[in-house]
């Protein structure tokens, strides 16, 4: 978390941060390993919590990085009810989705300074969007879960399917 942090406050350039060597000799920052959407958000949402007196201003990045994995993990938690809500299961199935999702012994990720919870968000926001056929709206969370992890790459596969599922069955 360190990273997106030092992303977030100083950018990739960030003088203090490691660097490695490349084959031709130049020293590069290890912060470009990391995608540029969470950053993004912890820096925006650090400006609006300044606004927050009693915050010390030095630990503002780290509660901005929490509370975005916090956001992402909520709307994660909302689209999956809806998918499941969506494919036929009640209200119940729907919490007890919701429920293993955040029991999950990987699901303490989804709240601290990592991209977890903020890529669970958009993925599964974007799959319910598919699901019912937003594909604009589904696009810009594809595109947005991309640039968190780069395995949000596998988002357009679903998409590109009903898509053209879609354009099939219509015409």
């Amino acid at each position: 978390s360190g990273f997106y942090l030092s992303i977030a406050t100083a950018g990739y350039e960030d003088p203090v941060m490691s660097r490695v060597t490349t084959t031709e000799g130049k020293l590069v920052s290890k912060n470009y390993a990391f995608m540029p959407i969470y950053p993004l958000l912890i820096k925006t949402v650090t400006y609006f919590l300044s606004i927050v007196p009693f915050l010390p201003e030095t630990e503002l990045p780290v509660y901005a990085g929490i509370l975005v994995s916090f956001l992402g993990m909520c709307a994660g938690a909302l689209s999956i009810f809806e998918i499941v809500k969506m494919t036929g299961g009640n209200e119940d199935d729907g919490l007890k989705s919701v429920f293993y999702m955040l029991i999950f012994p990987t699901g303490f990720f989804g709240l601290q300074v990592y991209t977890e919870g903020l890529f669970i968000g958009l993925s599964f926001a974007c799959l319910a969007l598919i699901r019912q056929k937003n594909w604009l709206a589904a696009s810009v969370l594809a595109v947005a879960a991309f640039l968190t992890r780069i395995v949000g790459i596998g988002l357009y596969l679903p998409l590109a399917i009903a898509i053209i599922t879609d354009i099939r069955l219509s015409g």
